[in-house]
Parts: structure tokens; sequence; C-alpha cells
């Protein structure tokens, strides 16, 4: 009789460890599903810019290449920046990285269609200069 409920009792710490086991794995794939993506291109007088931007809980990724075409070459600088962000008011957010050049940027953002946003690199500036249109992907 004490065999058989030992193995009862075992059985069942079994059976709770595979469920919690089972349970954190399916949290970290959760987890792992909320990264979004976001790509954009503008073109103004001056030259165009491709952006792309990956956002995974706090963290922001964001790859800006600048370039030019002329007759004769492509002329491009790429840029990449990582930063922590966390909002400061409505469409407004900071962004920080004390290893960055620019430790501290505040951007805004206004939402077009709940696909595609406009993102301005300053809370003043509005214009051509300081602005992206981003959509997200649509695989994400």
């Amino acid at each position: 009789m004490k065999k058989a409920r030992r193995l009862y009792i075992a059985h069942k710490k079994t059976i709770l460890l595979c469920t919690l086991f089972t349970f954190n794995v399916c949290i970290f794939i959760a987890t792992q599903m909320q990264r979004n993506h976001y790509y954009g291109h503008v073109k103004t007088p001056d030259n165009s810019k491709t952006v792309t931007l990956n956002q995974f809980g706090k963290e922001l990724n964001i790859l800006v290449t600048y370039y030019d075409v002329d007759d004769v070459k492509f002329n491009y600088d790429s840029q990449q920046f990582r930063y922590l962000f966390k909002k400061t008011g409505t469409n407004r957010y900071i962004l920080r990285n004390n290893e960055m050049s620019v430790k501290v940027v505040i951007h805004r953002i206004f939402d077009l269609d709940g696909q595609c946003n406009l993102l301005f690199r300053t809370p003043y500036a509005i214009n051509l200069a300081n602005v992206s249109m981003l959509c997200k992907d649509p695989e994400t």
C-alpha cells in the first residue's frame, strides 16, 4: 500500500513538472512572437531615406539609410541606433542609450491607418527633414 501511494505521489509531481515546463515554453514562444517590424521610405527634395525599425518589449533597433542618386554614382550613408523607450505623453516617446553618440531622443508618432505611422525625430520640428513613414510588416 505504501509503495502504491509513493508511486501515485511521484506520478503527480511528474505531471505537475511537465505541465509547468509546457506552460513556460508556451509563454516563451508567445513572448518571442511579440516582436514588431516596421519599414518605410521617404523621398525629400534633398535626399531619400529608408528606415527599418524592430521593436521588442521596450527596446528599439533602428537602421536608417540615407542616399542620393545623381547622374554618375549612388551615394549612401547608413546609421544604426539602439534605444530603450518610454512613453512620456500622447504620441510622444523618449528614447535613451548612454552608449550612443546621441544619448536621448524624443520621437513623436502619429497613426495614419492602423498599419502605417508618421514618426518625427523631434517633438517640435515637424517637417520633411525629420519625418519617417513606417508601416508594420504584415508577416509579423
